[in-house]
């Protein structure tokens, strides 16, 4: 599950960072939006997703995968939860081998990765 404090952060654009966290705040407004958070079911886990409310990319948790994860599931998990298309814009698949290649949760140092959503 998803840290309340993480979700609690001002969000860069998506594609800037693969740790990201919070709450997306609005362009005409100092308040924040509160981003729509659930979890879903992928693959028999149930991962922790949270949408932007401009629903322009998602944050998914990596503790519900397990010891591993790959890309393509991170993407899933967007995708599922949000009624979109979860693209990753990322290095990340690129330097691990590809989007289904795992990736060890034991050699990353984030608990959340943005998912850009195409809707």
């Amino acid at each position: 599950m998803l840290p309340q404090a993480e979700l609690d952060r001002p969000v860069p654009p998506p594609g800037r960072a693969l740790c990201l966290g919070g709450l997306h705040r609005g362009p005409d407004t100092k308040k924040p939006n509160p981003a729509t958070k659930s979890p879903v079911t992928v693959d028999g886990k149930t991962i922790e997703v949270a949408i932007a409310p401009d629903r322009t990319f998602a944050l998914v948790g990596v503790s519900g995968f397990g010891d591993s994860f790959t890309v393509r599931g991170m993407e899933k998990a967007a995708s599922v939860a949000s009624g979109c298309t979860g693209v990753d814009n990322g290095v990340l698949s690129f330097v691990n081998g590809g989007k289904t290649a795992p990736i060890s949760t034991a050699n990353v140092s984030f608990e959340i990765m943005s998912i850009t959503l195409k809707c």
